[in-house]
This record gives structure tokens, sequence and C-alpha cells, in this order.
């Protein structure tokens, strides 16, 4: 078995003795964090024991010996990425989402080769202005609207967002929504689910976004956004707001028209179950 602890650590321990096999120390680079040295796990491709690491590295182990068989940076740790999730593998490629939405960051998920850590696909949980998602709407500012889903408020000041948009062009490339607990593949479909959170900044005019949203797999052509859900998010508590759990996927005997027969589920804190249904997958 393999176990992480803060600050990049992993041991491989002999799960029937609990036995010491061997322990990795990666030597980390400049890098901010904000809420401590969190790592949430590792994977296991074929021979390899695959990291992501604090100083937004993705770190590949002999998984017998813990020697380092490659090393790759994914982005600039010295602005705020990171890498705390665990891992996801799906055939050949390595899922991995990005953090440091505290520090308005522009969130990502990228694909890499699982052979050698190259990227494959990246797509960024916030779009430029040029991006049109498939709800035709184009731009990072999304859709003004008042309720999530048409039952539950956004509390938001709207003519402030607006006016935001037009001052802060440029805010989409600090608009946060890190992608950093795991996301979850229907390995059938091949689809990932994932959740974003800690949009930025966290004033009146939010620019971020947390959401669910769905992403083709495999593939090194991307495809956008299948499902996208706004989050209600409390006037008094804004820092931190989103998603921050790994999505479920759920058969759902008895479906009923507010819970579909497939459908992906997600909590988030202020006691809130997200429910949606995986049409088109």
């Amino acid at each position: 078995m393999y176990i992480t602890t803060p600050f990049n650590h992993v041991f491989a321990a002999d799960a029937r003795t609990g036995k010491e096999l061997w322990h990795f120390q990666h030597k980390l680079g400049k890098n901010i964090f904000c809420c401590g040295p969190n790592n949430r796990g590792v994977a296991v491709y074929r021979d390899t024991v695959i990291l992501g690491t604090l100083d937004a590295r993705l770190i590949a182990l002999d998984k017998k010996t813990g020697e380092k068989v490659w090393d790759v940076e994914v982005a600039d740790s010295e602005v705020g990425y990171g890498l705390t999730a665990a891992p996801v593998i799906y055939k050949d490629k390595i899922i991995m989402g990005i953090s440091g939405g505290e520090y308005g960051i522009r969130g990502f998920i990228g694909a890499y080769n699982a052979a050698d850590g190259k990227l494959v696909w990246r797509w960024h949980t916030i779009p430029g202005p040029d991006d049109i998602g498939p709800d035709g709407i184009k731009g990072w500012e999304g859709a003004y609207v008042e309720k999530a889903d048409g039952i539950n408020p956004l509390n938001r000041n709207i003519a402030a967002e607006k006016a935001a948009a037009t001052e802060f062009k440029d805010s989409w490339m600090r608009g946060g929504a890190g992608n950093w607990m795991s996301d979850t593949v229907d390995v059938k479909r091949g689809l990932i689910f994932a959740t974003t959170a800690t949009p930025r900044p966290t004033s009146t005019a939010r620019t971020g976004r947390a959401t669910i949203v769905v992403r083709l797999a495999g593939r090194a052509r991307r495809r956008d956004r299948q499902a996208q859900m706004g989050l209600p998010v409390h006037p008094a508590r804004r820092v931190g707001s989103g998603f921050r759990v790994a999505p479920v996927l759920a058969d759902v005997k008895g479906a009923t028209a507010r819970c579909a027969p497939r459908s992906s589920m997600a909590a988030r804190p202020g006691s809130f179950m997200f429910t949606t249904g995986r049409r088109g997958s």
C-alpha cells in the first residue's frame, strides 16, 4: 500500500505486516499554499506510483523501489499553482486538476501521458473572452442569472458584476475555480465529472466559478462543458465557496424528474447536495 503525508512524503508499506518498504520525500521548490501542506493520495499505473506536489510538479516513482522515473512541471508554483488531489488514471492518461484559486490563478484540468508525464490536453475552468460554451454564451462572464437552478438564490449583485466585467476585462486570467479534488471518470462513456471551487475574487463582483463540469476523458481533442451548475453562495461566506468532494456517479432506481436514472452527485459547504443528470452521456 502507498501512503502520503504532508509536504509530499510517500511511503510504501507491506499491507499484511505494516513494514515500511521505502520512503520518498519530494524536495519542494518555491511555492505558496493557503490551507496547509496537503496531499490527498497517489495513483498506481503499471509499475509506477503517480504523485502531484505542492509546487505543481507531477512525479512518477518506481513502485518497487521509490526511485524517481520522471518529473515534470505542470504550472508556476510561485504564483500559487499547486497539485494536492490524488491523480486519476484513465487508460494511459493521468487526469489531474490544479489548486490555488485563493491566489487568483486560472483553474484548469489536464490530461498527461502516464508513460512520461507529457501534457496531452488542458482545459481551463475559466473561459477566455473568445471561448463559446455549449450554452452559446461567449466569454467568461456567463449568464447573469438570479438563481442557480431556478430555486436557490445566488445572492448576486448583478449590477456590480456587470460594471466590474467592463472595468476589469482581464479578470478571466485570475478567476480561480481550481479543481483540487480528484475527478470521477465514467469509464463506459469516457467522461470526466469534475468539481471546482474557490472562485476569485471574493468581493461583491465575483468573476470566478464554482461548478460541476463534464469533460471527455481520453482524447487529445477537448470537449467543452457539457453540464455546469452555479452555486448559491451565502453573502457572509464567500471565501472557499464551491464543491469540496469528488462527484459520485450513481444509477438510480425509481428515478424521478428531480433525480435522473444516471446521475452525478456532489456536496458542498452549507449542507447542499447537488444531483445532476448525466444527459447525453
